[in-house]
């Protein structure tokens, strides 16, 4: 059967029964560790995983030698989802590899980097304009970072010589997708005739279809791969989504370390000073303080410069922890009361996969939530709307549609790997990558440039969106000065101190 009785009783334990975490391409047990343990141990050791140490969170990385990374972040998620983990019973390893997954798919600069190529794949960019009709036949459009994060470590981490990817169990790859919003934008674009802001329309069917690629909405094909059971055993009726309590508690996690950092990163950049942090905190979460808070932010007013951050991130981190532990243990005791037998929890919580009465309980309590929201709006409307983040993010946002100019009007500047993949792509073979020799990959480049086949033209969009995608900043600059022969407008506003 296939999925039932991952969890255990409430209140009892919470922890997946690893018997149940199905891959793709079905591997035997590993002598020494159990299959969440190999998921986390190939994300850790991943290509994709070091490149996050050159990838922009707020501040470009290259901004401070402190200031925080992809890869930090990821690594500050890891612990404070381990530590909800723990408090609540949770399976470690499977929270560790979610965590340290969860960003995979991010591009550099940010966020700006990942709206800048969403633009761009939704034809919502003068690059991209004339693509639009190639990209909606062949259901190519749209970025989103999360769902990016299934295409590296599906196709991009070519890892085994009979297939693509590293063959993640499921219940990881939910955790990376659904870590944040499922949907991207889509823009609007204004009727130069009848004056109507409107979205471009659907121009059909794509011409040809090929099973394993682009013909389908191109985050599609990898998301069947946790909501389909690949297992002869498996009843697909029964199938659902693989979502699991640590992928909630990472979603968690990854608001948690985004507030407490965004603090600290803010006021190394000095775009807040000492009284900002201190009024934000009181005036948002001061009414929900515990006698340890107000000590806690006692300690922060009365620090000296040198120790006021590590005052701040105690009281932020144990206090964002402590109201999600208590309001989720209190959401699981109601569910043992409901559910005090095994089979009602499983039918529950695994035949009818009711992931949203799960979120339900995994999130603050309603009053708490408020407070949050409020926190986080502050934040960002006082730290992304800055003079600073505004000028990086222009900056990045160039260097991004640059590149994907450069590499769309003429594909030959693409490297060999890229061109590979691309022709991969569009045969639905992706373990061919590695077996071209030069001189196919020489036919491959001169087939890019001249092709009118719209299917590879929306393949190419796609393989060089994938290609900014994996860049880290210092790579994506440098690719810019190599391909237009001069610096990007890139500018250091921030007054960083390094020690």
């Amino acid at each position: 059967m296939c999925e039932k009785g991952i969890y255990a009783v409430p209140g009892n334990s919470l922890r997946p029964n690893e018997d149940y975490s199905l891959r793709i391409h079905q591997e035997e047990p590993h002598y020494a560790r159990s299959p969440f343990e190999r998921d986390r141990d190939r994300i850790l050791y991943s290509k994709a995983f070091r490149r996050l140490a050159g990838k922009t969170q707020i501040f470009f990385s290259s901004s401070a030698d402190h200031i925080r990374t992809r890869l930090t972040h990821a690594l500050e998620v890891a612990q404070i989802a381990s530590s909800i983990a723990a408090r609540l019973s949770l399976n470690a390893p499977l929270t560790e590899a979610i965590a340290f997954g969860h960003d995979l798919g991010h591009t550099p600069f940010g966020h700006v980097g990942e709206r800048s190529l969403n633009y761009i794949m939704n034809g919502c960019h003068e690059i991209s304009t004339p693509l639009n009709l190639e990209l909606r036949k062949c259901n190519g459009a749209g970025f989103k970072h999360n769902l990016q994060g299934l295409r590296v470590v599906n196709d991009h981490l070519q890892y085994y010589r009979a297939y693509g990817g590293i063959n993640l169990t499921r219940y990881v790859m939910w955790g990376i997708a659904n870590h944040a919003g499922m949907k991207w934008s889509e823009c609007r674009i204004l009727d130069r005739q009848t004056g109507q802001c409107t979205l471009y329309p659907n121009a059909g069917a794509c011409p040809r279809e090929k099973a394993g690629h682009l013909s389908t909405t191109y985050y599609d094909q990898y998301l069947y791969l946790y909501r389909t059971c690949k297992s002869e055993q498996c009843d697909h009726t029964e199938c659902g989504e693989a979502w699991s309590f640590e992928a909630l508690a990472v979603h968690m996690a990854d608001e948690i370390a985004q507030r407490h950092h965004d603090i600290e990163d803010a006021y190394l950049a000095q775009i807040f000073d000492r009284d900002d942090v201190l009024g934000i905190l009181s005036d948002t979460l001061g009414s929900h303080f515990s006698d340890l808070d107000r000590q806690n932010f006692a300690q922060a007013e009365q620090s000296d410069p040198e120790h006021f951050l590590s005052c701040i991130s105690r009281l932020t981190i144990e206090m964002l922890v402590r109201k999600l532990v208590d309001a989720v243990d209190a959401g699981f005791r109601e569910i043992g009361k409901i559910l005090p037998h095994r089979s009602d929890f499983e039918d529950q919580y695994n035949k009818e996969l009711d992931v949203n009465r799960a979120q339900r309980v995994f999130q603050f309590d309603s009053e708490f939530e408020s407070v949050h929201e409020t926190l986080q709006t502050q934040l960002r409307d006082r730290i992304l709307q800055s003079y600073a983040v505004q000028r990086m993010d222009g900056s990045g946002s160039h260097v991004v549609r640059k590149l994907f100019k450069a590499y769309l009007t003429n594909p030959q500047q693409l490297p060999d790997r890229t061109i590979a993949y691309a022709m991969a792509a569009y045969n639905g073979h992706y373990e061919q990558v590695g077996s071209f020799s030069r001189k196919e990959i020489g036919e491959m480049r001169l087939q890019l440039s001249r092709t009118h086949d719209e299917l590879l033209t929306a393949t190419l969009a796609r393989t060089i969106a994938d290609h900014i995608a994996c860049m880290t900043d210092d790579y994506a600059l440098g690719e810019y000065h190599q391909l237009y022969g001069h610096q990007p407008p890139l500018r250091n506003l921030t007054p960083f101190t390094n020690w």
